[in-house]
């Protein structure tokens, strides 16, 4: 990295905090269910909650984004997480709890998009694509470190405490995050927002996003439920959980580095990352011999649909530069991941409440499949425009 591109790092640092924002509840289940009085269905449904948030941030975002400056949106999404956090370390109510978790989900929407968005404003063109990766990469933090942080911190089973030591660490964030406002940026035209209309006209790309959602729904619904099912499978220690997040993280960030400049390359690995994910989400779910084969089930798959995720997210921002301004390209992209997070938050916890967790499992692959559906529906084409549909970009953007 260049001496003059140091914003990358704080950006990279913001994405990641959101991102252990957003799986936070994820190791605290057991122990929110288990203090409420609620069941692991119910708790589920603080994924819930804070998805349909960010949902309604990101619309917002899309059509007024462009008025904002995106190091203070930034800054407003770490503020948000940082108040939803502290308040949720104060109460002891399930209906509270879920009315705070919307500061958190009004964060999931906007900072993730809006540091793709920042990084035309610090980093020269030609090194868009680095940033790109990078930014990528850095949702592997929250996993990596921040979910084994989050287990230890309840470790006693008081999950008050990690919420409290995670607003601390969204606040300084927030401080290390007023740096950008010191930062050289590159004189950019006005950016411009709105789309969604357009891009959705896009055939090419509504498939894309189509498969996009049933992605997020097979992969952030294995992260949502994956806390209570080793909880109610194995009672796990505070240490091999650890373990568990740690090495799992460490396979996604791994497979990330799974990537290749050619389209007709990246777009094998994505469907035969794709097709190996369905069994192994099944597998994960179904196969309960020992905590350990969890484990390994988990770091395969993790390995396997982060190389699919990044390919996905490129292929998916190539082809929105084709059809609107970057805001309303990112954030649509960002629309579909949340949808499907909020769907399989959901459908999720209610068939928790009747069924098992193997169904949860099978679920999940059936969204896979439909994934890779309409992955293939969308054709092996470049992402030229080329025909009909294709929007003119717009060349103000990030020139």
């Amino acid at each position: 990295m260049r001496r003059n591109e140091w914003p990358l790092v704080i950006l990279i640092l913001a994405v990641g905090v959101a991102y252990w924002n957003l799986l936070l509840p994820s190791p605290l289940q057991p122990y929110i269910a288990v203090d409420l009085g609620i069941s692991l269905g119910a708790a589920a449904q603080l994924v819930t909650v804070s998805a349909g948030a960010a949902v309604g941030a990101l619309l917002v975002y899309n059509q007024r984004g462009a008025l904002v400056p995106p190091k203070f949106i930034i800054l407003f999404g770490l503020g948000s997480l940082t108040l939803g956090s502290y308040l949720a370390s104060r109460t002891d109510d399930y209906e509270m709890l879920m009315a705070f978790r919307v500061f958190n989900g009004l964060a999931d929407g906007i900072i993730y998009p809006a540091a793709w968005v920042a990084l035309a404003h610090y980093l020269p063109r030609e090194r868009l694509g680095f940033g790109n990766q990078w930014i990528l990469i850095g949702t592997a933090l929250s996993s990596m470190v921040g979910i084994p942080l989050t287990n230890h911190w309840a470790g006693g089973g008081d999950w008050h405490i990690a919420f409290r030591w995670f607003s601390l660490a969204g606040a300084g964030m927030t401080v290390l995050g007023v740096a950008l406002f010191f930062a050289k940026e590159h004189p950019l035209p006005k950016s411009q927002g709105g789309g969604i209309r357009l891009i959705i006209q896009n055939q090419r790309l509504s498939r894309l996003l189509a498969a996009n959602v049933f992605v997020a729904v097979s992969w952030f619904g294995a992260i949502t439920f994956v806390g209570g099912f080793l909880a109610r499978t194995y009672e796990p220690s505070v240490n091999n959980v650890s373990w568990f997040f740690g090495l799992a993280g460490a396979a996604f960030t791994a497979g990330t580095f799974i990537y290749s400049r050619s389209p007709a390359a990246r777009r094998n690995i994505l469907l035969v990352t794709d097709a190996l994910s369905i069994p192994l989400v099944v597998a994960f779910f179904a196969i309960t011999g020992g905590f350990w084969y969890s484990v390994i089930i988990a770091g395969i798959f993790a390995f396997f649909r982060a190389s699919g995720l990044v390919i996905r997210e490129t292929m998916l921002l190539e082809e929105t530069e084709q059809a609107a301004a970057r805001i309303a390209g990112i954030t649509t992209v960002e629309l579909s991941t949340y949808l499907g997070t909020f769907g399989a938050a959901l459908t999720g916890g209610i068939v928790l409440s009747q069924a098992t967790y193997t169904l949860i499992g099978v679920l999940l692959a059936a969204c896979a499949l439909l994934s890779l559906a309409f992955q293939l529906l969308a054709g092996t084409d470049s992402t030229k425009p080329t025909t009909e549909h294709r929007i003119q970009p717009i060349k103000a953007e990030v020139s």
